[in-house]
């Protein structure tokens, strides 16, 4: 089905009097594609089959004049330095002689989805920036051949980070292999697409290079891709024989394919080409006057399994995330504000340690127990500690100092008030604040404290515990003066929600935690695909009683319940907060068996009319019926696969939050802290909580299977009219990144203020600028301003790496206009600069000391690894 906003252009005439005809150039890019912190195999065997793999690719270039590759990730690159030292010296030959090239832009290829916004822009500067300083050369592309959908604002990034191109596969909404995609703030990117990565397999699967059988299905594709090619003078396939491409089986031999291809085709002439290769040629036809079509929008997601595998490293992403932000906003602010030293290659390494985890399927939580977990390989969980333990160690620094007593720490551009968890030192209590203790967990308390923006602020911790919360019997009602919500005394569940003037929201059953069965079609690679609710199988809930209780404190009531089955327990509790307008829900799992989903429901009580959720940088806004279930089958890969539960808008990604606005009036918004599922529907929202799998794909994987206690965090958000004027994605960003605590410091007081149509991502210092990356969140145009708190010399606009300045004129205020989820980067010159820090060419200094010697392991397998499948 093509998407309403495309208009499709004609295909230029190849031929036509009086012009002749004229031949189609087909390019053919080789690529080799595995991953870097592994799939099936540990991260140091995963590297060593993927180098060498890349290593047959160089050789065969060397032979071979008409032979080129291109080596994506610069993880691999390290691989090459640690291992084949000695190659180095024939690549950067290749790569001068335009035989190989280093096309991706970013330090590796991710999930687009998954990650924060800030996090992306850094996986193109930083990538962008060790390619400059190792090999004196920036690649051109945002190389995105394995994602599995992607959202409205990855052209701006791309365009934020100077790049002339992003490259994916899978899903394009273009009905061309290439197309100009627009961001929501006007900006666009050039898209370049193909079905799938390993393309005309025949090739490099066919030994003989006069192979007829392989030549005519060679012929087939290339005139089908001439069909949705830009210009039928040209054609692009993105190729290699498998996943872990080895080169063509023929080697040194497709000098006589070509040769013979000729004699056969002589209207169509065959390149092996690099990306840039082919990049000039598509531009040639564009001067020529091909015409490409222009699309707004997301595109359609597949393998949606991996919202909800493994949400502990979700929850890990979020986490990290939030520390990275506090750790160099307090770093800059104390380096300007106390003279400290700006601890910029510590902040480097830790942010590495969560870009290198940003690798497809270790976000995705889809791969061998042994990538997340290995006694003796580096693993993702080593990664996510050792960047924890950097930003915070950055943090204790940065808020240190002798005769200092305990701080708050806000790294949000706003002032909050909302009640947050913390764990208070044992027989302390916050003054000032309405803390309580928390029923689920003792040594925990819920505060609630005013604190100013992105700041540190003295609090004192005074003698005495927080207040109890004292048990009561449970309520039929809780009224506040942003909603009623009635509650089940049976179940627990919440059996209407209203919204502050009496609109329905929520319908008999919210609430409800149950488990469901994947079609038996699917099972097996259920850690991959999720099934639509309608094709799943909810199993029936246990006779065992639900127990329901309630407590009440000073500035809240927790209404409780407890349900023991054979298969799962359960023990729910639903925070209804006196004066804030947030329902906390905090769910403890146990789950006694795999192979299920484990979701939570909220039926609505009325139809909704339209779903907003988080992406990356801002939001994606359409009608829960929104179809995607018939995308163009040319550009489905894997079409029969995928064919067993089609696409389905309703399974997708959120990133922190999610809004829906009912057709009758009011609206919900949910805020997570690693909980991307949410299946939307007109008459329901399905939470995702765990997707628990017994193995992947035959490997054994504990962390997938889920067979143990779970804690699930989120909340829900009544409001009257719009998530606009409800704050959502504020409100999110204060779920997930609640105030820290530390017994010890000093105040730091702001270094910037903002206006309030800005969410500020990240405050850093680089070279001799301070830098304040922003974006514009509710989608609308208008004015924003930053005051800059800190002695400076100048301010400018720049992209994401410093460049395109635009100087601001100097005001106590500087003022700007903005587009819809725009992206801004401000930076302002100050006295001093800071040092970069040098490029990582080994993993040592990341690595812990224990499992250094395993990055000494040299292999000569190549090609894929072993699988059971």
């Amino acid at each position: 089905m093509m998407h309403p906003a495309i208009a499709l252009l004609p295909l230029l005439l190849v031929c036509g009097a009086p012009a002749p005809c004229q031949r189609a150039v087909v390019h053919i890019v080789p690529n080799t594609h595995g991953t870097i912190g592994g799939w099936l195999v540990d991260f140091d065997t995963e590297r060593n089959y993927v180098l060498n793999n890349y290593l047959e690719h160089l050789d065969l270039a060397a032979r071979s004049p008409s032979y080129r590759f291109v080596w994506s990730e610069a993880p691999n690159l390290i691989s090459l330095f640690e291992l084949e030292p000695r190659r180095e010296a024939l690549l950067r030959r290749m790569i001068q002689t335009g035989q190989a090239e280093l096309v991706n832009a970013f330090w590796l290829e991710s999930d687009v989805t998954l990650g924060g916004g800030e996090t992306l822009a850094l996986l193109g500067i930083e990538g962008i920036r060790w390619y400059e300083q190792v090999f004196g050369q920036r690649p051109r592309f945002g190389w995105a051949i394995d994602i599995t959908g992607a959202h409205r604002q990855l052209p701006q990034i791309v365009s934020r980070l100077g790049l002339d191109a992003v490259v994916f596969t899978r899903n394009n909404p273009a009905g061309r292999t290439a197309f100009w995609w627009r961001a929501p703030d006007g900006s666009r990117a050039l898209a370049i697409t193909a079905p799938h990565y390993m393309e005309l397999r025949e090739v490099f699967q066919a030994k003989d290079p006069r192979d007829a059988k392989a030549m005519e299905a060679v012929r087939r594709a290339i005139e089908q891709r001439l069909l949705y090619s830009p210009s039928p003078r040209l054609a692009l396939f993105i190729a290699g024989s498998s996943d872990y491409s080895l080169p063509p089986a023929m080697g040194g031999r497709i000098e006589e394919f070509l040769k013979v291809w000729r004699e056969k085709h002589p209207d169509i002439e065959i390149r092996f080409s690099t990306m840039a290769q082919y990049l000039e040629a598509l531009r040639e036809e564009i001067r020529r006057g091909a015409r490409l079509p222009e699309y707004e929008g997301d595109t359609a997601f597949c393998f949606n399994g991996f919202w909800s595998a493994m949400p502990e490293v979700k929850r890990a992403f979020r986490r990290t995330e939030s520390l990275m932000r506090a750790a160099e906003m307090s770093a800059a602010a104390a380096s300007l504000r106390r003279a400290l030293p700006y601890p910029a290659r510590r902040l480097q390494e830790a942010r590495l340690l969560l870009l290198t985890n940003m690798d497809r399927n270790t976000i995705w939580g889809a791969g061998a127990g042994v990538v997340f977990r290995s006694k003796d390989h580096w693993d993702a969980w080593d990664r996510f500690d050792g960047a924890q333990a950097g930003f915070t160690q950055v943090l204790g620094e940065a808020l240190g100092g002798s005769g200092a007593g305990p701080v708050l720490l806000s790294s949000l551009n706003w002032e909050r008030d909302d009640p947050f968890e913390v764990r208070l030192p044992a027989g302390k209590t916050l003054a000032g604040a309405g803390c309580v203790t928390d029923v689920a967990d003792p040594a925990a308390a819920r505060c609630r404290l005013k604190l100013p923006p992105a700041q540190a602020v003295p609090v004192r911790l005074v003698s005495g515990k927080p207040a109890s919360m004292a048990e009561t019997a449970p309520p039929a009602e809780v009224r506040t003066r942003f909603y009623t919500a009635r509650i089940d005394l049976k179940t627990g569940e919440l059996s209407a929600l209203l919204s502050a003037s009496g609109k329905p929201l929520l319908a008999a059953g919210s609430g409800r935690v149950q488990l469901e069965e994947p079609p038996a079609r699917i099972a097996k690679v259920a850690a991959d695909f999720m099934a639509p609710a309608r094709q799943r199988k909810r199993l029936p809930g246990c006779a065992g009683a639900i127990t329901v209780r309630a407590w009440q404190g000073p500035f809240a009531v927790v209404a409780g319940a407890t349900e023991e089955c054979p298969e799962f327990r359960m023990e729910k509790r639903i925070w209804f907060y006196r004066d804030f307008p947030r329902i906390d829900f905090d769910i403890s799992l146990e789950l006694r068996r795999s192979n299920v989903l484990a979701a939570i429901v909220f039926p609505f009580a009325g139809r909704v009319d339209r779903r907003t959720r988080g992406i990356p940088f801002g939001f994606s806004e359409g009608p829960p019926g929104e179809d995607w279930l018939e995308p163009q089958p040319y550009f489905l890969s894997r079409a029969a696969e995928h064919g067993l539960f089609g696409y389905s808008a309703a399974v997708l990604p959120a990133l922190g939050w999610s809004d829906y606005r009912l057709a009758a009036g009011g609206g919900l918004t949910l805020v997570e802290d690693g909980l991307p599922m949410h299946e939307f529907s007109p008459d329901r929202l399905t939470l995702g909580l765990v997707n628990a799998v017994s193995q992947y794909r035959g490997l054994p994987n504990d962390g997938l299977s889920a067979a143990r206690r779970h804690r699930f965090r989120f909340g829900l958000i009544p409001h009257e009219g719009d998530w606009r004027a409800a704050g959502s994605p504020k409100r999110a960003r204060e779920f997930s990144a609640p105030p820290l605590l530390f017994e010890s410091g000093g105040a730091l007081p702001p270094l910037v203020k903002t206006s309030d149509n800005l969410i500020l991502e990240a405050l850093r210092r680089d070279g001799a600028d301070l830098e304040a990356r922003l974006v514009e969140w509710r989608g609308e145009p208008g004015v924003a301003w930053v005051e800059v708190l800190v002695p400076h010399r100048d301010a400018r606009r720049t992209n994401f790496l410093g460049e395109q300045a635009q100087p601001l004129p100097r005001a106590r205020r500087y003022r700007f206009a903005v587009m819809p989820q725009e992206i801004v980067t401000l930076r302002f010159s100050l006295a001093t600069a800071v040092e970069a820090p040098p490029p990582l060419r080994s993993w040592a200094p990341l690595v812990p000391e224990a499992k250094r010697d395993a990055l000494r392991l040299r292999l000569r397998e190549k090609g894929h690894p072993p699988r059971p499948f």
